[in-house]
Protein backbone atom coordinates (compact mmCIF):
# COMPACT_ATOMS: atom_id res chain seq x y z
CA UNK A 1 0.00 0.00 0.00
CA UNK A 2 3.07 2.47 0.60
CA UNK A 3 4.30 1.56 -2.68
CA UNK A 4 0.89 2.13 -4.11
CA UNK A 5 0.48 6.07 -2.72
CA UNK A 6 4.27 6.67 -3.68
CA UNK A 7 4.23 5.80 -7.18
CA UNK A 8 6.26 2.91 -6.54
CA UNK A 9 4.89 0.10 -8.65
CA UNK A 10 6.14 -0.28 -12.64
CA UNK A 11 8.58 -1.94 -14.82
CA UNK A 12 10.75 1.48 -15.19
CA UNK A 13 10.87 4.94 -14.19
CA UNK A 14 8.30 6.30 -16.98
CA UNK A 15 6.19 3.46 -16.47
CA UNK A 16 5.85 4.26 -12.49
CA UNK A 17 5.59 7.97 -13.61
CA UNK A 18 2.69 7.10 -15.49
CA UNK A 19 1.09 4.86 -13.43
CA UNK A 20 1.44 6.90 -10.39
CA UNK A 21 -0.24 9.87 -12.18
CA UNK A 22 -3.75 7.82 -13.10
CA UNK A 23 -3.31 6.44 -8.79
CA UNK A 24 -3.10 10.14 -8.43
CA UNK A 25 -6.15 10.69 -9.72
CA UNK A 26 -7.97 7.93 -8.55
CA UNK A 27 -7.13 9.41 -5.28
CA UNK A 28 -8.71 12.76 -6.05
CA UNK A 29 -12.28 11.49 -6.92
CA UNK A 30 -12.60 8.98 -4.39
CA UNK A 31 -12.47 11.45 -1.88
CA UNK A 32 -15.52 12.51 -1.05
CA UNK A 33 -17.22 9.93 -2.79
CA UNK A 34 -16.13 6.45 -1.60
CA UNK A 35 -12.86 6.32 -0.19
CA UNK A 36 -10.76 3.70 -1.49
CA UNK A 37 -12.65 1.18 -2.88
CA UNK A 38 -10.28 0.42 -5.90
CA UNK A 39 -7.60 -0.20 -3.64
CA UNK A 40 -8.13 -3.80 -3.30
CA UNK A 41 -8.03 -4.02 -6.78
CA UNK A 42 -4.55 -2.79 -7.29
CA UNK A 43 -3.53 -4.59 -4.25
CA UNK A 44 -4.74 -7.77 -5.64
CA UNK A 45 -3.39 -7.21 -8.84
CA UNK A 46 0.32 -7.15 -7.28
CA UNK A 47 -0.38 -10.20 -5.70
CA UNK A 48 -1.21 -12.24 -8.11
CA UNK A 49 0.98 -10.14 -11.12
CA UNK A 50 3.64 -8.32 -9.01
CA UNK A 51 4.55 -5.54 -8.93
CA UNK A 52 6.81 -4.99 -12.19
CA UNK A 53 4.23 -6.80 -14.94
CA UNK A 54 4.87 -5.19 -18.19
CA UNK A 55 0.53 -4.44 -18.10
CA UNK A 56 0.55 -2.74 -14.90
CA UNK A 57 -0.11 0.62 -16.27
CA UNK A 58 -2.90 -0.79 -18.57
CA UNK A 59 -4.22 -2.66 -15.51
CA UNK A 60 -4.17 0.69 -13.65
CA UNK A 61 -5.52 2.96 -16.33
CA UNK A 62 -8.62 1.14 -17.17
CA UNK A 63 -9.76 0.92 -13.58
CA UNK A 64 -8.77 4.81 -13.32
CA UNK A 65 -11.30 5.44 -16.00
CA UNK A 66 -13.91 2.75 -14.57
CA UNK A 67 -13.78 4.64 -11.41
CA UNK A 68 -13.87 8.10 -12.64
CA UNK A 69 -16.53 7.37 -14.73
CA UNK A 70 -18.85 5.83 -12.10
CA UNK A 71 -18.21 8.50 -9.65
CA UNK A 72 -19.53 11.08 -12.33
CA UNK A 73 -22.31 8.88 -13.52
CA UNK A 74 -23.27 8.94 -9.99
CA UNK A 75 -23.87 5.03 -10.07
CA UNK A 76 -24.80 3.70 -6.31
CA UNK A 77 -22.14 2.95 -3.76
CA UNK A 78 -23.06 -0.49 -2.99
CA UNK A 79 -23.52 -1.26 -6.99
CA UNK A 80 -19.55 0.44 -7.38
CA UNK A 81 -18.03 -1.89 -4.80
CA UNK A 82 -19.75 -5.18 -6.36
CA UNK A 83 -18.47 -4.39 -9.26
CA UNK A 84 -14.87 -4.05 -8.72
CA UNK A 85 -14.86 -6.95 -5.98
CA UNK A 86 -16.16 -8.78 -9.26
CA UNK A 87 -12.81 -7.35 -10.79
CA UNK A 88 -10.43 -9.18 -8.13
CA UNK A 89 -11.45 -12.82 -9.43
CA UNK A 90 -10.80 -11.72 -13.63
CA UNK A 91 -6.94 -10.29 -11.85
CA UNK A 92 -6.70 -14.52 -11.08
CA UNK A 93 -7.23 -15.46 -14.33
CA UNK A 94 -4.35 -15.42 -17.33
CA UNK A 95 -6.24 -12.45 -19.49
CA UNK A 96 -4.57 -8.66 -19.91
CA UNK A 97 -6.65 -5.72 -18.44
CA UNK A 98 -7.80 -5.20 -22.07
CA UNK A 99 -9.92 -8.13 -22.16
CA UNK A 100 -11.68 -8.00 -18.75
CA UNK A 101 -15.33 -7.61 -18.38
CA UNK A 102 -15.26 -5.64 -15.19
CA UNK A 103 -13.10 -2.83 -16.93
CA UNK A 104 -15.34 -2.52 -20.11
CA UNK A 105 -16.78 0.66 -20.22
CA UNK A 106 -20.27 -0.10 -21.48
CA UNK A 107 -22.50 2.63 -22.90
CA UNK A 108 -24.95 3.07 -20.72
CA UNK A 109 -22.29 4.03 -18.19
CA UNK A 110 -20.36 6.29 -20.96
CA UNK A 111 -23.60 8.23 -21.63
CA UNK A 112 -24.91 8.64 -17.76
CA UNK A 113 -21.39 9.99 -17.02
CA UNK A 114 -21.41 12.34 -20.29
CA UNK A 115 -24.99 13.59 -19.37
CA UNK A 116 -23.82 14.49 -15.91
CA UNK A 117 -20.96 16.52 -17.35
CA UNK A 118 -23.31 18.53 -19.60
CA UNK A 119 -26.02 18.99 -17.49
CA UNK A 120 -26.77 22.24 -16.22
CA UNK A 121 -26.19 21.29 -12.72
CA UNK A 122 -22.39 20.65 -12.91
CA UNK A 123 -20.45 23.19 -11.16
CA UNK A 124 -23.16 22.56 -8.60
CA UNK A 125 -22.18 18.39 -8.03
CA UNK A 126 -19.45 19.53 -5.17
CA UNK A 127 -18.15 15.47 -5.23
CA UNK A 128 -16.94 15.85 -8.76
CA UNK A 129 -16.89 19.14 -10.32
CA UNK A 130 -13.63 20.29 -8.46
CA UNK A 131 -11.50 17.49 -9.87
CA UNK A 132 -12.86 16.97 -13.24
CA UNK A 133 -11.64 21.02 -13.20
CA UNK A 134 -8.22 19.95 -11.98
CA UNK A 135 -7.78 16.96 -14.07
CA UNK A 136 -8.67 18.95 -17.40
CA UNK A 137 -6.07 21.48 -16.35
CA UNK A 138 -3.52 18.65 -16.06
CA UNK A 139 -4.34 17.35 -19.44
CA UNK A 140 -3.77 20.93 -20.50
CA UNK A 141 -0.30 20.79 -18.81
CA UNK A 142 -0.48 22.64 -15.05
CA UNK A 143 -2.26 20.85 -12.34
CA UNK A 144 -3.49 23.70 -10.34
CA UNK A 145 -3.83 21.61 -6.84
CA UNK A 146 -7.09 21.02 -4.98
CA UNK A 147 -10.35 23.83 -5.25
CA UNK A 148 -8.93 25.72 -2.34
CA UNK A 149 -10.40 29.53 -1.07
CA UNK A 150 -8.47 32.14 -1.94
CA UNK A 151 -6.11 29.71 -3.85
CA UNK A 152 -7.97 27.76 -6.76
CA UNK A 153 -11.63 29.07 -6.74
CA UNK A 154 -14.55 28.62 -8.93
CA UNK A 155 -15.16 31.32 -11.07
CA UNK A 156 -18.33 31.15 -13.27
CA UNK A 157 -17.71 33.10 -16.82
CA UNK A 158 -21.18 34.36 -16.63
CA UNK A 159 -22.31 35.13 -13.24
CA UNK A 160 -24.65 33.71 -10.95
CA UNK A 161 -27.18 35.05 -9.07
CA UNK A 162 -28.71 38.79 -9.69
CA UNK A 163 -25.50 41.04 -9.63
CA UNK A 164 -25.13 40.88 -13.47
CA UNK A 165 -23.25 43.56 -15.38
CA UNK A 166 -25.79 44.91 -18.11
CA UNK A 167 -23.63 43.59 -20.86
CA UNK A 168 -24.65 40.16 -20.16
CA UNK A 169 -27.93 40.36 -20.99
CA UNK A 170 -27.24 40.75 -24.81
CA UNK A 171 -26.50 37.70 -24.75
CA UNK A 172 -28.53 36.16 -22.07
CA UNK A 173 -31.74 38.67 -21.78
CA UNK A 174 -33.85 36.45 -19.44
CA UNK A 175 -32.97 35.05 -16.05
CA UNK A 176 -33.99 31.75 -16.71
CA UNK A 177 -31.76 31.30 -19.63
CA UNK A 178 -28.61 32.51 -17.54
CA UNK A 179 -29.64 30.26 -14.60
CA UNK A 180 -29.30 27.34 -17.37
CA UNK A 181 -26.03 28.22 -18.14
CA UNK A 182 -24.18 29.70 -15.39
CA UNK A 183 -23.26 26.32 -14.00
CA UNK A 184 -22.41 24.56 -17.13
CA UNK A 185 -18.92 23.14 -17.78
CA UNK A 186 -17.78 25.08 -20.45
CA UNK A 187 -18.47 28.49 -18.20
CA UNK A 188 -16.83 27.58 -15.36
CA UNK A 189 -12.81 28.23 -15.07
CA UNK A 190 -10.23 28.32 -12.02
CA UNK A 191 -9.49 31.69 -10.67
CA UNK A 192 -6.94 32.98 -7.56
CA UNK A 193 -9.29 33.97 -4.87
CA UNK A 194 -8.35 37.76 -5.51
CA UNK A 195 -9.09 37.58 -9.05
CA UNK A 196 -12.55 35.72 -8.83
CA UNK A 197 -13.52 38.51 -6.13
CA UNK A 198 -12.30 41.51 -8.89
CA UNK A 199 -13.77 39.48 -11.88
CA UNK A 200 -17.23 39.01 -9.81
CA UNK A 201 -19.73 40.32 -12.08
CA UNK A 202 -18.06 42.26 -14.53
CA UNK A 203 -18.43 42.43 -18.71
CA UNK A 204 -16.26 39.78 -20.38
CA UNK A 205 -13.97 42.29 -21.77
CA UNK A 206 -13.36 42.83 -18.44
CA UNK A 207 -13.44 39.51 -17.55
CA UNK A 208 -10.48 38.59 -19.61
CA UNK A 209 -7.80 40.98 -18.47
CA UNK A 210 -7.52 38.76 -15.46
CA UNK A 211 -7.62 35.60 -17.12
CA UNK A 212 -5.33 36.58 -19.80
CA UNK A 213 -2.72 36.97 -16.58
CA UNK A 214 -3.73 34.08 -14.37
CA UNK A 215 -1.74 31.13 -13.25
CA UNK A 216 -4.50 28.85 -14.02
CA UNK A 217 -4.77 27.25 -17.88
CA UNK A 218 -8.60 26.90 -18.29
CA UNK A 219 -8.86 30.61 -17.55
CA UNK A 220 -6.18 31.72 -19.98
CA UNK A 221 -7.53 29.09 -22.54
CA UNK A 222 -10.89 30.58 -21.88
CA UNK A 223 -9.71 34.38 -22.40
CA UNK A 224 -9.43 33.96 -26.50
CA UNK A 225 -12.80 33.97 -26.83
CA UNK A 226 -14.33 36.83 -28.56
CA UNK A 227 -17.42 37.21 -26.82
CA UNK A 228 -18.80 34.79 -24.69
CA UNK A 229 -22.61 33.81 -25.55
CA UNK A 230 -24.31 30.54 -25.18
CA UNK A 231 -22.87 29.02 -28.03
CA UNK A 232 -19.36 29.31 -26.42
CA UNK A 233 -20.26 28.19 -23.87
CA UNK A 234 -22.37 24.97 -25.35
CA UNK A 235 -18.63 24.56 -27.82
CA UNK A 236 -16.60 24.84 -24.33
CA UNK A 237 -18.39 22.35 -22.84
CA UNK A 238 -18.49 19.63 -25.77
CA UNK A 239 -14.72 20.45 -25.73
CA UNK A 240 -13.55 19.68 -22.22
CA UNK A 241 -15.93 16.46 -21.96
CA UNK A 242 -14.21 15.40 -25.21
CA UNK A 243 -10.55 16.09 -23.68
CA UNK A 244 -11.62 13.57 -20.81
CA UNK A 245 -13.04 10.89 -23.58
CA UNK A 246 -9.65 11.62 -25.27
CA UNK A 247 -7.64 10.76 -22.60
CA UNK A 248 -9.90 8.17 -21.58
CA UNK A 249 -9.59 6.41 -24.77
CA UNK A 250 -13.59 6.57 -25.67
CA UNK A 251 -15.12 7.82 -28.58
CA UNK A 252 -15.57 11.95 -28.52
CA UNK A 253 -18.99 13.28 -28.58
CA UNK A 254 -20.42 15.30 -31.78
CA UNK A 255 -22.77 16.94 -29.93
CA UNK A 256 -24.29 17.45 -26.58
CA UNK A 257 -26.89 15.45 -25.06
Amino acid sequence: LHDIRHGNIGADDNNRAAIAQRIEFLSWIDRDCHPDNWVPAVLKWIQVRGRTAPDTYQFIFGLERLVWLMQIAAIDPGVQETHLLDLLSEIDSSAAPEEFSRLRIEPKLREAAIKRLAGKNFGALNSISPHVLRKLSVLSGSDPGPKKQHEATFEHVLPTGTRIHTSWRRAFPKPEFARDYCQRLGNIVLLSGEDNNRADSMSWDDKRVYFARSQFVLAREACVEPEWTPATIDRRTKMLINRLLKDWKLEPIETLP
